[in-house]
């Protein structure tokens, strides 16, 4: 009780500074100990209030917030400084514009607004929100405005304008369409979306992508290529964070040069090619983006507009850029990876702090003792790893058998500021540690599998007494039939060394929805 007293009684600037590392749930459990927690907590519990459902009951939730909302009296209204509408499971339970106009009315401080709904923000809200909060951000996400619903909705032309939007991931909606000529034609809202952005000039970060075939021409659809094809004039907002889904956004050379002059790139810290090296692109970025501090990118089988085919304009891109801390790299197979990552660590590596990559073909090698050494050596100073690692081969049973990779495993305890790992292991036939086989069909030895995950930790922990790490996963993918188990370690005390393990166990349908565009999780905010 009296160390409870104690932190109560500390100055609340040092209150807060203890409240903001807390997660969510911890501060939630903290407020039940007492009404003076409760008082304490609600701050930066409400700080950011999310009017979805979730898995809490929209009766008893939903309802109550939006009623101290409403209310004058109340002190949530001076709390709020984040509010996100949408997704919900509920039907009924989005508020209503009457409401959320009462709402945008009542909150004294907001900072951010985010729309995260499948049609637009109503105009009532979007008044009252630019009168009563001219300075909040706007974030919108509309990635399924026109989903096989039988309704088409346009794009919202006001919010899209607004110089209060900050952050926007979008779909735009297109359709080839077959001429008198028998020649195609593409129509599509790309053109209304372009000249409706070319207005939002504070607008920061962009995540986009083209669907050709979730709606129908309608007859505001202009002709034109699956772009945002830019012309002479065009000044388009200087984006910090830029995301484009493959592969029907069509990069060509002309396009690329066109963004080149309507857009200040100076600005640009992220980019996020998703599994593609366009070409073009890359080489119309060379020297242009001397900020950039995170890329994904992959060397995949793209045909058209997102493949690349010299990996010398790439290394010419790369070599443009300066201090890459974050990178992401999504390949189909590892020759290309392989090609290139010597000269890409070489030059990025002592300035990493995350380095994911991966390869999804099944007959993919993995990191071997010898090139995580290299990668170490190359990247000492990484926080976040995610790689691939080959499992070890032997006969000395008089048969070939996969074995754990011990020594490779062992590699990255050199890794002193090591914070996440995770290794993704490919079983096979021979990994009989792992899996075991039954009419002909694969099942995992989970308490195998888990042990292996447990004595990482374990190994990572003791190596070194500064050690930082806090989780670690080890990921098992067993392939026909299509299986992964995965067990991630979470640091709960370095000096006691404890720690707990989650499970997580699923069946993979077909290795091809991991590549295809529709079998993708486009949300890089989330």
């Amino acid at each position: 009780m009296a160390n409870t007293l104690t932190l109560l009684r500390l100055p609340f600037v040092i209150i807060q500074l203890v409240f903001d590392r807390l997660s969510r749930k911890d501060l939630i459990t903290f407020r039940l100990v007492s009404r003076k927690c409760n008082h304490l907590s609600e701050p930066f519990i409400f700080r950011t209030l999310l009017l979805h459902d979730g898995n809490l009951s929209p009766e008893c939730i939903l309802l109550q917030l939006l009623s101290r909302l409403c209310s004058a009296e109340d002190s949530l209204k001076d709390i709020v400084k984040h509010i996100q509408i949408g997704t919900s499971k509920h039907k009924d339970n989005y508020p209503g514009k009457e409401v959320l106009v009462k709402v945008l009315d009542n909150v004294k401080r907001l900072e951010d607004f985010t729309w995260h709904m499948r049609f637009g923000v109503p105009e009532e809200v979007m008044s009252m929100l630019s009168t009563k909060h001219p300075t909040a951000r706007l974030h919108i996400s509309n990635k399924e405005r026109n989903l096989s619903r039988g309704s088409y909705i346009p794009p919202d032309t006001k919010a899209l304008s607004s110089s209060q939007l900050y952050s926007l991931q979008y779909t735009a909606y297109g359709e080839s369409v077959k001429m008198f000529d028998q020649k195609y034609v593409y129509f599509s809202e790309l053109s209304t979306i372009k000249n409706a952005l070319l207005q939002a000039k504070n607008l920061k970060r962009l995540a986009f992508q083209v669907n050709d075939s979730a709606a129908t021409k309608e007859d505001f659809w202009t002709a034109g290529p699956s772009n945002l094809g830019f012309q002479d004039g065009d000044q388009f907002p200087a984006l910090e964070d830029l995301s484009l889904e493959y592969e029907q956004y069509k990069l060509t050379e002309e396009h690329c040069q066109q963004w080149i002059k309507a857009m200040d790139w100076t600005k640009l810290r992220r980019l996020d090619l998703g599994r593609g090296a366009p070409e073009h692109l890359l080489v119309a970025l060379t020297g242009q983006v001397p900020r950039l501090k995170s890329l994904k990118f992959g060397f995949w089988v793209f045909g058209q507009t997102w493949g690349i085919r010299d990996l010398n304009k790439f290394e010419a891109f790369s070599n443009s850029v300066e201090g890459l801390e974050e990178l992401d790299a999504q390949n189909f197979d590892a020759e290309d990876w392989k090609k290139a990552s010597n000269r890409l660590l070489s030059k990025h590596g002592h300035s990493l702090k995350s380095l994911h990559v991966d390869c999804c073909a099944a007959v993919a090698p993995g990191y071997k003792e010898r090139d995580a050494r290299t990668l170490v050596e190359l990247c000492p100073n990484l926080e976040n790893l995610r790689v691939q690692v080959a499992m070890v081969r032997d006969t000395s049973m008089g048969w070939q058998e996969s074995k754990w990779p011990e020594a490779t495993t062992a590699t990255f305890q050199a890794l002193s500021k090591l914070r996440n790992l995770e290794l993704i292991i490919r079983t096979d036939a021979y990994s009989h540690e792992f899996v075991v086989f039954s009419s002909g069909n694969k099942f995992p030895l989970e308490e195998a599998s888990e042990q292996r995950a447990k004595q990482l930790w374990e190994q990572l922990i003791t190596s070194r007494a500064d050690s930082v790490i806090e989780s670690v996963t080890v990921k098992f993918e067993a392939y026909y039939p299509l299986k992964t188990w995965a067990y991630t370690v979470h640091t709960r005390s370095h000096s006691q060394k404890k720690f707990e393990v989650t499970r997580d166990v699923s069946n993979i349908e077909k290795v091809w929805d991991v590549v295809t565009p529709a079998g993708t999780t486009w949300d890089p905010w989330a």
